[in-house]
């Protein structure tokens, strides 16, 4: 545009605005270009040399800022205030390069502050550990303490990581602004409100003519618009389009003070089963592994949740990881299970970016046989966040390498009253092993949780910066209303770990606070505190019956009294307690209740490296528990004989089985894969197999697409078992087949690389 025609519409938008607002006659109208022909090349210069009341005026072009009204009650408009003209909002961009928030209004500005015609477009907020400061919110416009007016603008692929929220828009601290015609779409955040977050002391504007549209975000929780439960003020929020016709806690929180209508759906919910693939593509169908969708979170976008028809996404073999497409973490939907191939086949990979699930009032679903690995510390976060769920169950999942632990389930919110529904949720066949982490697991809030069939093993503690300490606590347990609230470990297994915090309550294995627990059929042993003990109670109820509590330094069990305003109650029944209850540290005003059939005796563990902590032929931990137990009016357990082998139940978490005592060794008449370990494996893993006779052995691999990757001949092998290094440095993550041939016969087995 020339100097002359920008001068004319210059003088019309001067206007205009007179007539508009109430502005000083001596206000100021700055024009903007990103090259030289206006008074500035950068808005942010523009607003800086402006005075209240004055237009700044930007031209057409992508301008790379991150910009602050800094106070300023001034219009910043494109050309599309006096021209109407859609492609003036399309052209005029102000990009905040993936380098910070792109604009930020929190100095008390008023309704004379005007945002008009534009494209916000490429905030980047990361946001740390327990980080919850008012800078971490709203990476494309973050309003605090101010009441401007927002019109015809865009707001889309701004993104926040980490443990805040309002991907797109943020409106903190008494705040009132006024939105008209703002389309808020494609933002995401690691935590809640993938499009706009409204905090409760704050009350937005929606024009119920020039109506705005949000929709097609993506969070952990709420998608779209986070709204506390608690909100307390009456919101009206008229929509053109919104994700779904009908509002559901998916998308938004839903107090009782909203009223929320939209004319349009952007997506039409799918009432089927769903099917994704790494290899997919969101624009197939979903509906079976030959048209697969490509992403987790957008399946669950799609499909209906139905109460009375749940349906369940498939996902396929292979590595789901952000650098592959996928949004972390998953925003679990109720009604909606999600189940993998396997635990050695189906792998979630956070790669030290994200976590992998967040669930916020989500009810009875099931998440079944997963791989999890690689989230990053991010404080109260875990690989797993489940917050006042009812009815779910999480079962056969494998959690490794993750350094911000695996679990943490209960109460999200610290407002009064709680919400109010409580956490029941079953955890069944989990492997929790070599997760580097300050807590792996972490029960806390109102929460009925069962973890049974399970493995805790080999926690690595890392340093914490708020303690000045190293910390690596397997699970911790804590409630505030320990009569409604309980928790059950059956048939765990916890060993190996090792917490070095220099505290007289430290634990290495179990520490529950203000809860009722019973351990029941569990091995707890070989792990290591510097002070306190295996299993610390505090203001607990704690029952073990049929457990093992055996090599655990520096002691089994340590009652906490140390102040004097615990009182503990610990019952004992059939279970192998090192050192007898004479071995129950920190006695003081608690209660001991020592019942029938306790051992004080060395367990006769299997030890190695396979199954260390099954028992052998001569344990007196076998057919030495109880089938029945009745306690307080509580029956905690109750066997059949088909439960168990034997005249009893054996104490610990492994019933003997006399084929795991190895006497002999059974030796195979013809060739046998054995399979390869690690698997999934990160670089290196060995392939193991028996060979009857000598010979010659042809190994080939190939990728999931049926791709010869690697060819090998093995000559003469000498007969007996073998085992090769297959080195995959290489290659890309994936699932990998390989194929042995011996003597005209073909044996298959899958190697998952995960780097």
């Amino acid at each position: 545009m020339g100097f002359k025609r920008c001068k004319l519409n210059c003088h019309a938008l001067y206007l205009i605005l007179i007539m508009m607002f109430p502005f000083s006659i001596q206000a100021t109208t700055w024009i903007v270009q990103p090259e030289a022909g206006g008074h500035f090349v950068r808005i942010q210069d523009a607003i800086d040399g402006s005075s209240q009341g004055d237009t700044i005026l930007v031209e057409p072009g992508t301008y790379y800022e991150n910009i602050n009204f800094n106070g300023k009650n001034v219009v910043l408009t494109s050309r599309y205030l006096y021209t109407e003209d859609e492609n003036d909002i399309n052209t005029t961009i102000i990009d905040g390069n993936r380098d910070g928030r792109v604009v930020t209004i929190e100095s008390g500005e008023n309704r004379s502050c005007q945002l008009i015609g534009f494209i916000i477009t490429h905030g980047l907020l990361n946001s740390g550990p327990y980080d919850y400061n008012s800078t971490r919110y709203g990476a494309g416009l973050f309003i605090q303490e101010s009441s401007p007016r927002i019109v015809h603008a865009i707001i889309r692929d701004n993104q926040i990581s980490g443990m805040t929220g309002g991907g797109g828009v943020a409106v903190k601290d008494n705040s009132s602004p006024f939105f008209s015609k703002v389309s808020i779409y494609n933002n995401n955040s690691g935590f809640t409100g993938g499009g706009l977050v409204v905090f409760n002391t704050s009350t937005p504007e929606f024009d119920s003519i020039n109506k705005c549209s949000i929709y097609n975000n993506i969070s952990g929780a709420q998608n779209d618009i986070w709204l506390n439960e608690n909100y307390p003020n009456e919101i009206s929020i008229p929509l053109d389009t919104f994700s779904l016709s009908e509002a559901n806690e998916h998308f938004i929180g839903l107090p009782p003070t909203l009223n929320l209508t939209a004319e349009h759906a952007y997506f039409e919910p799918i009432a089927n089963d769903l099917y994704v693939s790494p290899g997919g593509d969101d624009n197939n169908s979903g509906l079976s592994f030959n048209s697969p969708l490509k992403t987790i979170q957008y399946a669950l976008s799609i499909i209906e949740s139905d109460s009375l028809n749940p349906h369940t996404i498939y996902l396929d073999e292979g590595v789901f990881s952000p650098s592959g497409g996928q949004h972390f973490p998953l925003n679990a939907k109720s009604f909606i299970n999600i189940q993998g191939a396997g635990k050695d086949l189906t792998i979630l990979d956070g790669e030290n970016l994200a976590t992998h699930i967040f669930a916020r009032y989500d009810n009875h679903y099931t998440v079944s046989s997963l791989g999890l690995t690689r989230a990053p510390y991010l404080g109260p976060a875990r690989s797993i966040k489940l917050c006042e769920n009812i009815g779910a169950e999480y079962s056969n999942i494998r959690f490794w390498n993750n350094s911000g632990g695996s679990l943490i389930l209960g109460q999200i919110s610290t407002e009064s009253p709680p919400h109010p529904q409580t956490d029941f949720v079953t955890l069944d066949s989990l492997e929790i092993i070599n997760n580097s982490c300050l807590r792996n697991i972490y029960f806390s809030g109102h929460s009925k949780i069962v973890l049974k069939n399970s493995i805790i093993r080999n926690t690595i503690p890392v340093y914490d910066e708020i303690w000045e300490t190293f910390m690596g606590q397997p699970l911790f347990a804590t409630s505030n209303s320990p009569e409604t609230n309980s928790l059950v470990l059956q048939n765990v297994e916890i060993t190996q770990n090792n917490n070095p915090t220099p505290w007289y309550d430290s634990f290495s294995a179990v520490s529950v606070n203000n809860i009722s627990t019973a351990l029941i059929n569990c091995t707890i042993g070989d792990n290591e505190s510097q002070y306190g003990a295996a299993l610390v109670m505090y203001d607990a109820d704690v029952t073990v019956v049929n457990s093992i509590l055996y090599g655990n330094s520096p002691t089994q069990i340590l009652l906490d009294n140390l102040y004097g305003n615990s009182r503990n109650t610990l019952t004992v029944q059939n279970s192998l307690i090192e050192g007898g209850q004479w071995n129950v540290m920190g006695m003081g005003a608690n209660t001991l209740n020592w019942l029938e059939g306790n051992i004080d005796a060395d367990p006769l563990f299997q030890g190695g490296d396979v199954n260390p902590y099954y028992l052998t032929a001569n344990s007196p931990a076998i057919d030495a528990g109880t089938d029945f137990f009745v306690w307080e009016g509580d029956t905690l357990l109750n066997l059949s004989p088909d439960d168990y082998r034997g005249l009893a139940p054996d104490i610990g978490a492994y019933e003997y089985d006399e084929t795991n005592d190895v006497v002999e060794m059974v030796v195979p008449t013809s060739f046998k894969l054995y399979g390869n370990y690690p698997n999934p494996f990160n670089g290196v893993t060995h392939l193991s197999f028996y060979v009857p006779q000598a010979g010659d052995v042809k190994l080939t691999v190939y990728n999931i697409q049926g791709q010869e990757i690697e060819k090998k001949v093995l000559t003469y092998l000498s007969s007996g078992s073998q085992t090769i290094a297959w080195d995959a440095k290489d290659l890309p993550s994936g699932l990998y087949i390989y194929r042995f041939t011996y003597l005209g016969v073909s044996f298959y087995g899958k190697a998952l690389l995960v780097k």
